[in-house]
């Protein structure tokens, strides 16, 4: 009859509906994020630390073009409000396995790393970058206890980071009195 009819026609645009359906939503889920923020600290007996974070994103070619940033605070506050300096010096960087260029440059109370060449754009989808680096005077120390003071991830990333692991070596014969994160 007429309504067997209708359901007969409705049908393959129904199915094909379903099908599509899945295919619309896969720009929402390709978005630009750090899908792993890996960060491995060595905390020296001066108080340096040694770091070797490795980063794997997704890039689709919005705020990821040429590379990524890498912010870093290198002044940090005493106590007593006093400053406190730390020194930064970049060992490498890898992006994919290769070498990949790098500049380092002053920000507010810190310093960035901008990892990437600006005339060449990084292709879409995941690359993985793995930032090698040292800071002097991170740790401090105090009558009773030292301190390490670590944001593993930085702040101030224009996307979201999906999952990260943080790792921290101290140095032979070091305790862990207290612990926040």
């Amino acid at each position: 009859s007429s309504t067997r009819l209708s359901v007969l026609r409705i049908l393959p645009r129904l199915l094909l509906a379903l099908v599509l359906l899945p295919a619309l939503a896969l720009p929402a889920l390709a978005a630009e994020a750090i899908t792993s923020f890996a960060s491995a600290t060595t905390l020296a007996v001066d108080g340096s630390v040694e770091v070797t974070e490795t980063i794997a994103v997704r890039a689709e070619g919005n705020l990821i073009r040429h590379g990524i940033f890498r912010n870093l605070f290198t002044v940090l506050r005493n106590d007593d409000g006093s400053k406190y300096y730390s020194d930064l010096k970049v060992l490498d960087v890898e992006r994919d396995g290769q070498p990949e260029p790098y500049s380092v440059s002053a920000i507010t109370n810190g310093r960035q790393i901008r990892i990437g060449d600006a005339d060449t754009y990084v292709t879409d989808g995941p690359h993985t970058y793995v930032i090698h680096y040292r800071l002097s005077r991170m740790a401090r120390f105090f009558a009773d206890h030292d301190e390490l003071y670590w944001n593993v991830t930085g702040n101030f990333w224009d996307f979201p980071i999906l999952k990260a692991t943080a790792t921290v070596t101290l140095p032979a014969g070091a305790k862990i009195s207290q612990l926040a994160a």
